[in-house]
């Protein structure tokens, strides 16, 4: 995502944040809505208070329904949650822009391509990682197979004669099996890779951590991530019912007026 700096700008935003609050402001007043939108920070209309983060067209909505809708169908992010509920939340809402400063819908589209950026970034670690991870697994799992018929087939090989014939015959299945499972066990093995089982298990832990460790950042990150998608639906979601109502009031009053000058 791509945001231009004659866009984003200190003096561009504030006239986009004005020209918006100016249209919503009409509209509003139009259909009799007794809500205000106010651009200008605290500091810049002489009030001597702490600002509040203004989420604006959010703020709106919940005014409106009591609570956000959701993007089901659209929701890039929001699939990826499995409970819901508390991206509808007002005050989870408010609580999600407030700690990350938040203060403009210009600010959130930046804090999601970085969100994005980052979730992208673990992702493909925790590709990588879990690759490794499941090898080392099957690696191990071999081994575990493998290791008590090499055994037997080392200690057949260990002895002559008659030693050797009876203990062939005792273990005649297991080391029947031992070409096999010594084939499979190499054929997991990399360019010249050795057996180490107690280094693989060292590498299996460590990995799980990592893999933990990431799982739970990448769970974060697509929370934020819902979030912020489910704040930016609702304000396109407002911005069409406004235009809709204003469109319904204005054919009302053309109505109204036919028949006032039909009278």
């Amino acid at each position: 995502m791509i945001f231009h700096v004659h866009f984003i700008s200190q003096e561009n935003a504030r006239k986009w944040r004005k020209d918006l609050a100016d249209t919503i402001n009409a509209t509003n007043e139009q259909l009799g809505i007794a809500v205000h939108w106010e651009h200008r920070s605290f500091k810049e209309q002489g009030i001597d208070r702490e600002p509040t983060i203004h989420i604006g067209a959010v703020a709106n909505a919940l005014e409106r329904k009591g609570r956000l809708d959701l993007p089901i169908v659209s929701g890039k992010h929001l699939r990826r949650i499995s409970d819901r509920t508390a991206l509808q939340s007002a005050d989870n809402a408010e609580k999600f822009i407030t700690t990350r400063k938040i203060d403009s819908f210009e600010s959130l589209a930046k804090y999601t391509a970085d969100k994005e950026q980052r979730y992208q970034q673990l992702e493909t670690v925790h590709l990588s990682k879990g690759q490794k991870l499941s090898r080392l697994k099957e690696l191990s799992k071999m081994y575990a197979l493998y290791a008590p018929i090499q055994a037997e087939y080392k200690e057949s090989q260990s002895l002559k004669g008659f030693a050797k014939m009876r203990y062939d015959k005792e273990h005649k299945d297991s080391l029947s099996k031992y070409p096999e499972l010594k084939e499979r066990m190499q054929s997991l093995l990399q360019n010249g890779e050795k057996i180490t089982p107690k280094q693989w298990k060292a590498e299996i832990q460590s990995l799980q951590v990592d893999c933990n460790s990431i799982g739970k950042e990448q769970t974060k990150t697509a929370t934020e991530l819902a979030y912020a998608e489910v704040i930016s639906y609702n304000k396109k979601n407002l911005e069409r019912e406004l235009q809709n109502e204003s469109r319904q009031h204005n054919r009302q009053q053309s109505r109204t007026k036919r028949r006032e000058e039909e009278i």
